[in-house]
């Protein structure tokens, strides 16, 4: 299901995040990927966050236009980028705790150095 915001670009529900999420965990070979996976899912959670928490802030003012909607996509991305990488909310401490055993140290199609 498809929700189309003020942008062209496609604004996905909930689930869709979670299932990307989740893919993106299932892809990871060792645990330096699971990691990687883990705080990147919660990068993309935050900008989600950020996205959601602005529409419903009242529109006006000197950015209530199309650039201005590209101005702050942009910045709920950086925004979302940058808290995940000063500690986040937990969530990627979350995912390596529930999945660190089920992934191997080092992938097997790994050649070690």
């Amino acid at each position: 299901m498809e929700i189309t915001g003020g942008l062209s670009l496609p604004v996905r529900p909930a689930e869709t995040v979670f299932d990307q999420g989740r893919q993106a965990v299932e892809t990871a070979i060792g645990k330096r990927d699971l990691v990687t996976a883990a705080h990147a899912f919660e990068s993309y959670f935050l900008t989600y966050v950020m996205k959601v928490m602005r529409e419903t802030v009242p529109k006006g003012g000197l950015l209530n236009n199309r650039m201005g909607e590209v101005y702050y996509a942009f910045l709920d991305q950086e925004i979302g980028k940058r808290a995940a990488e000063g500690g986040g909310i937990g969530l990627s401490e979350m995912i390596l705790s529930a999945l660190a055993d089920t992934v191997p140290d080092e992938p097997a199609n790994r050649v070690p150095r």
